[in-house]
């Protein structure tokens, strides 16, 4: 009797922590041209931003996700400034904005605590050589360090002005003008990284080409505070498909998962490991092939003979303490065919499909080699919607990573997640239903703003709604 009280307890108290709580906002409605996104949770309170032209509105929610207050800011009568973004910090947020006065293009930073009252700003004139271009930025991985910076590409040359500014004091840590002889930025991959000690990392591709593959290789250009740096990855005979970049503020290296392809660059063959450590002048590169196993869990049993794979996208890299990575290989397709209808011969429309299928985590050594490989099956298809409801959002936890997706683009479906561990077993769960509750989720854009809570917006035609959900 004992045993049977026990096994009642402990399948009670599986059912609560698996259970997730879930909280909906009220509507909010968009302008056409209109942006958002959620800023964070502090102490208890959500701030969010809507972006109308180029007009900042903070609205506060509570726990229930219940409406506490809203506030307009930024707001110029004269002179337009063009947004760029709004950012969580310590003490609030920062409104970061580009505008131009008396022939001076000027870059604005304005911190905000978390009632939504300006507390500093910082002014940096003349940021562009050009009038009227716009200026662009990168934020590090801790929030601390934002990088503004601009690249103009002419003669054969590249041109960058860039400067890194400080989200908690709102001053330049270091801005830098630098020309660049036979480097173009535009042409091929390029990425662009600001990590947590505030160093700039641009990245380039060289002879990514089927004609010039014996001369490929990835470019490195990292500037900062100290002296810049160059570092040069080849790879000599290898096409790349995909690639992601991302820099280990843990292990201070950078490092990139990419899909390659020997001979017909179409399809890939495999997928391949970068790292930079500090203390090399050039990087390192790990290859695997893909193996029927990888194969089969993409496509299923019927395609088991294909020998590469196509539409593959790295959607994510996650560090491991040890300087191993988890990488999340999706399975993307978009499709495009025109419209055929007899009563509309005179106006033929594109229709634009899009299919996002299987993923695979991957589980990778500091050395290079495999550790493990974990398959999430889902089948998700969309049209003309730029696959926004598509894919799945990351939520990151000290023992667990779980990936949240809908089960099928439309109105009323399930919302699931893999839980996946640092072991690679996966199990998956349902977590709700949205029928009836007037939501469409984009996990895409989603947020993890505490240990156990997520953020999840739903958009239907500019009507907007929060969803929290709490495990």
């Amino acid at each position: 009797m004992k045993n049977i009280y026990f096994l009642i307890f402990f399948l009670l108290l599986s059912g609560i922590l698996t259970a997730q709580k879930i909280d909906i906002s009220e509507d909010l409605y968009l302008e056409n041209s209109g942006s958002y996104n959620v800023i964070g949770k502090f102490n208890d309170q959500i701030l969010f931003h809507l972006i109308q032209d180029n007009k900042v509105k903070i609205i506060a929610f509570d726990n229930k996700m219940h409406k506490k207050w809203e506030k307009d800011i930024l707001i110029y009568n004269k002179t337009k400034a063009n947004v760029l973004n709004v950012l969580p910090n310590q003490q609030g947020f920062v409104v970061i904005n580009q505008r131009f006065q008396n022939r001076e293009n000027l870059i604005e930073v304005h911190k905000y605590n978390i009632q939504a009252n300006l507390i500093d700003s910082f002014v940096f004139n003349d940021f562009r050589m050009k009038l009227f271009a716009p200026a662009f930025f990168k934020r590090s991985e801790n929030n601390k360090v934002v990088l503004v910076y601009e690249i103009d590409d002419y003669d054969n040359k590249s041109i960058i002005n860039a400067l890194a500014l400080s989200l908690d004091s709102l001053r330049p840590i270091w801005q830098q003008t630098l020309e660049i002889n036979n480097w173009n930025l535009n042409d091929n991959f390029s990425d662009i990284i600001i990590n947590n000690d505030a160093n700039a990392i641009f990245i380039k591709e060289e002879n990514n080409g089927i004609k010039t593959l014996d001369k490929h290789k990835i470019i490195v250009l990292q500037i900062g505070k100290s002296a810049s740096q160059l570092y040069q990855i080849p790879l000599k005979g290898i096409y790349t498909l995909d690639a992601k970049f991302k820099y280990d503020n843990t292990n201070q290296r950078l490092s990139a998962i990419g899909i390659y392809s020997n001979k017909d660059i179409s399809k890939g063959n495999g997928y391949f490991m970068i790292t930079i450590p500090p203390q090399y002048k050039e990087g390192k590169s790990y290859f695997h092939a893909f193996d029927n196993q990888f194969i089969t869990s993409i496509y299923g049993e019927k395609k088991v003979s294909k020998k590469s794979l196509d539409d593959l996208k790295i959607q994510d890299i996650i560090h491991r303490k040890d300087g191993g990575l988890i990488t999340i290989i999706e399975h993307v397709r978009k499709e495009e065919r025109l419209n055929n209808s007899p009563t509309s011969k005179q106006l033929q429309f594109i229709f634009r499909d899009y299919f996002y299928g299987n993923s695979v985590a991957l589980s990778l050594h500091p050395d290079g080699t495999t550790h493990w490989k974990s398959i999430f099956y889902k089948k998700q298809a969309s049209q003309d919607d730029d696959a926004r409801f598509c894919s799945y959002f990351l939520v990151k936890t000290p023992s667990a990573l779980r990936f949240i997706f809908n089960d099928e683009i439309k109105r009323s479906t399930t919302v699931s997640e893999y839980l996946l561990t640092a072991t690679g077993q996966a199990e998956r769960h349902a977590i709700m239903n949205t029928e009836g509750q007037d939501i469409n989720l984009r996990f895409r854009d989603a947020m993890q703003i505490s240990a156990n809570e997520v953020i999840v917006p739903s958009d239907d035609r500019r009507r907007v709604k929060l969803v929290k959900i709490q495990y």
